[in-house]
């Protein structure tokens, strides 16, 4: 379904809102990117289970970047970012095995791979990719991860915000937070942090 909105915090343009229901993850995200208007420049991917502050997609936005996503960890524990630096080596399956990036504290940062919640990519990048946009191979749900090999062999770039921080909801929230000299996570409920966990990087 698509709907159609006004946003006045971009200037009063129309924003065009497609979603899908249902278990059919890769179906739904290849559905809304064929919705995607004559005049649509920009889609932003988000699932159902995430929550962000207001301002997210502006930040995200002003960078003008080809491909950019946030600081996002893993629902379960570890809380692993969801955001990679290469890859090293294949699952008994043929299957990369991806490395989680060691991000810094702030800043905008090119990296290798990420996972497509609060994906931001234009409109030139989509049109230069194969469709179907998403793929998942085996039994794994890794259209994310197909994705940024695609958008990466098309000769684009991939960066990532460390500072739009967001969240997974689970029984607790999970939210991104730096903590002293690495990134961890911040357990979130009822508006307040009840714990604080350390993340390992792989790097």
């Amino acid at each position: 379904m698509l709907r159609t909105i006004k946003l006045w915090s971009l200037g009063g343009v129309d924003v065009g809102i497609a979603w899908g229901t249902g278990s059919d993850i890769t179906g739904n995200f290849n559905r809304a990117i064929e919705m995607m208007r004559p005049q649509d420049e920009w889609v932003w991917i988000m699932g159902d289970d995430h929550v962000w502050d207001e301002f997210l997609l502006l930040q995200l936005l002003q960078h003008d970047l080809d491909v950019v996503v946030p600081n996002v960890v893993e629902k379960q524990a570890p809380f692993k970012p969801v955001v990679y630096s290469g890859i090293d080596g294949k699952s008994p399956e043929g299957f990369d095995y991806h490395v989680v990036a060691r991000l810094p504290a702030t800043g905008v940062h090119k990296v290798f791979a990420a996972g497509s919640a609060g994906m931001l990519i234009r409109r030139h990048v989509i049109d230069a990719l194969e469709r179907p946009i998403f793929q998942t191979s085996g039994h794994y749900q890794n259209e994310d991860l197909n994705l940024c090999a695609k958008i990466r062999e098309a000769g684009f770039k991939i960066h990532c915000d460390v500072d739009a921080r967001l969240g997974h909801i689970g029984l607790v929230n999970v939210v991104p937070m730096w903590v002293g000299e690495r990134w961890g996570v911040a357990l979130e409920t009822g508006g307040k942090y009840i714990s604080v966990t350390i993340l390992e990087s792989e790097e």
